[in-house]
């Protein structure tokens, strides 16, 4: 079982060029979780190794924002409030080839709880808190792992596929260059991965992994402002004054990811 009760209370001050304060807003926060989770593992053979998780998760969160904005078209006092609930899941199996080297599959689901941008005083389009409800995912992999040379050698290689539905994103632009909080309506990803360690002699351990990663955004009706500056080169296509981001890879994930460590 699991719980959480947090509230948040603070002053957000903003200063105008001569270090004055012009605007004092007054947040106060409360966010409330709560989960059941239960796991078991069953051996079926010798060989094979059933494995499986259901959890329920709870979340609410309430903001209330008061006092004096920077900008006018704000009007205060305001008050979100968005709440979620959510089973997911896991199952996974684990075969023993050899007492060294095992393949092994999962296929899981998870959820991402609703999410408030409450920077009222860095007015976007809306002047107003804005929110993204729940994203949930369903993923799959499968995988080898093994030992070999009286384990100076381990190798780890995997295959994975995900979709993500309501995908929470920042939206970053517009004409103040603010960022505020939008759903796509679903990502998709799939790719495949491996780690290597080594102790080719005693004292030296080397470590190497790589991976291919395609992931995609895809909501054909989803447009974010471009940057306010106006300096800035668009690739996607503009409509309305809005990048259409449908096609997108994920923010922050590289197709290609290599490294490498030596450590003696």
């Amino acid at each position: 079982l699991y719980a959480f009760d947090q509230t948040l209370v603070y002053h957000e001050l903003n200063y105008d060029g001569s270090g004055a304060v012009n605007a004092d807003l007054l947040h106060d926060n409360h966010q409330t979780n709560y989960g059941i989770f239960a796991s078991g593992e069953y051996k079926a053979t010798d060989a094979l190794t059933l494995r499986g998780g259901l959890r329920f998760s709870s979340d609410k969160k309430t903001d209330k924002i008061s006092g004096t904005p920077v900008a006018t078209s704000v009007t205060l006092p305001a008050k979100t409030s968005v709440k979620g609930d959510n089973v997911s899941g896991d199952l996974s199996a684990t075969y023993a080839l050899s007492p060294t080297a095992n393949l092994y599959a999962r296929i899981a689901t998870g959820y991402l709880g609703p999410a408030i941008q409450d920077r009222v005083n860095f007015v976007f389009d809306k002047a107003v808190p804005t929110v993204a409800k729940e994203q949930t995912t369903v993923s799959g992999e499968i995988g080898y792992k093994a030992v070999y040379f009286d384990r100076k050698l381990s190798l780890n290689v995997d295959i994975y596929d995900f979709e993500t539905s309501d995908l929470q994103l920042t939206a970053v632009g517009g004409t103040n260059n603010s960022a505020h909080l939008i759903n796509a309506d679903k990502a998709v990803g799939y790719g495949v991965e491996f780690d290597l360690t080594a102790k080719p002699i005693a004292n030296l351990v080397v470590t190497a992994g790589g991976s291919w990663n395609h992931t995609e955004i895809q909501d054909p009706t989803l447009g974010v402002g471009p940057c306010g500056s106006g300096v800035c080169t668009v690739t996607d296509p503009v409509v309305g004054g809005l990048a259409k981001i449908d096609g997108n890879p994920l923010p922050q994930a590289p197709e290609y990811v290599a490294n490498f460590t030596a450590r003696y």
